[in-house]
């Protein structure tokens, strides 16, 4: 078999590395930057401090090989076998995975900047407690991906399914969850600081006591989600179904639900200053004692909604829908914006006039 310092050599030479048997090869500390690396055989080899900038690997076998500590700088794998790979307690930047099985790879404790999996199988690998920064996940297989107590920070999941991943008391800041699969997820106590869940399934998912400040669910779907005291303030839930919600005694001030399905949704004792319902289809909803003060309900559809103890303060329902509607006080409602009624009742006979 090729010796270290022999591979060494064949590398600075700008050699091509192919079809070679290597298994088991100590290449520790050793100074590989810039090799190309294609079908070899690489099972079991140690890699542990060893510098592998801008290199690329293709179609290589890599199982159990440990990358310890490696250099691994804007390097490249592509179409890898890299099962029970060890890259633990390592500084991964620029690092692309493509088309590559993971399964069973720890990363747990591991630093990334701009780290990329693409079209990979990560089921059962570990990341926990690592750190990833800016990176990206698409089209990855993750059941049983352990996150547990990892920090995630401005990273995208671009139409993962999550569904059997781990979140265990991991941290989320500006991720992008992209059309992703989050269904019977649990999310408990969790902080989601300002991420996107744009057009998710997260039906029946678990957010009870989780922060979701400035979060958006654009289009998203939360069919029996459990949002019961969420701090969500500012949060968006544009277009979103979370028709049998409970978000009950949740703090979403400023919060928008503009368009969205809020049938049968239960809003009881939040905190709704100055939410937007607008166009919202909230039949059959509760918001018994719920504060709404400034909140506004225009051209929402709230048959069948239960407002008993509810606190209005200037809180706007404009032409919305009240077919057997339940209230309590009334007193600070408005039922309609008189100078817009105007409006539209003018623009209204201005078209009928034209015709």
């Amino acid at each position: 078999m090729l010796a270290a310092a022999e591979l060494q050599q064949m590398v600075k030479q700008g050699e091509l590395i192919e079809n070679l048997a290597l298994q088991g090869i100590n290449l520790t500390a050793c100074d590989l930057a810039g090799g190309i690396f294609r079908q070899v055989d690489f099972q079991e080899a140690n890699f542990t401090g060893c510098n592998l900038e801008h290199c690329l690997f293709i179609a290589c076998s890599l199982s159990a090989t440990a990358f310890i500590q490696a250099r691994l700088q804007h390097a490249s794998f592509s179409e890898c076998d890299l099962r029970h790979a060890d890259f633990s307690s390592t500084t991964l930047l620029g690092l692309m995975f493509s088309e590559c099985n993971l399964q069973h790879a720890n990363f747990s404790q591991m630093q990334s900047d701009a780290l990329q999996f693409s079209g990979c199988r990560l089921e059962h690998s570990r990341f926990q407690h690592a750190q990833l920064n800016k990176s990206v996940i698409s089209g990855s297989a993750l059941d049983e991906c352990d996150f547990t107590g990892a920090s995630v920070l401005k990273t995208t999941f671009y139409q993962a399914d999550l569904r059997r991943y781990i979140p265990r008391e991991a941290y989320f800041e500006q991720v992008n969850f992209f059309e992703c699969q989050q269904q019977g997820l649990d999310y408990r106590g969790l902080t989601f600081a300002q991420c996107m869940f744009t057009r998710n399934q997260l039906d029946n998912v678990n957010f009870a006591s989780a922060i979701l400040n400035r979060c958006l669910f654009h289009g998203a779907s939360l069919h029996q989600a459990d949002l019961t005291e969420v701090q969500a303030e500012h949060a968006q839930f544009i277009d979103a179904d979370l028709s049998g919600a409970d978000c009950s005694a949740s703090l979403l001030n400023q919060s928008m639900w503009v368009n969205a399905c809020l049938s049968s949704t239960n809003f009881d004792r939040c905190q709704l200053t100055q939410a937007l319902f607008t166009k919202s289809q909230a039949s059959g909803a509760r918001f018994t004692d719920a504060q709404l003060a400034y909140a506004d309900f225009s051209y929402a559809d709230i048959s069948h909604a239960h407002f008993n103890g509810a606190r209005f303060t200037q809180t706007q329902f404009h032409r919305s829908v009240q077919q057997e509607t339940r209230w309590g006080d009334k007193t600070g409602m408005l039922e309609n914006d008189l100078e817009l009624l105007a409006a539209e009742n003018w623009n209204t006979t201005s078209q009928q006039d034209r015709r």
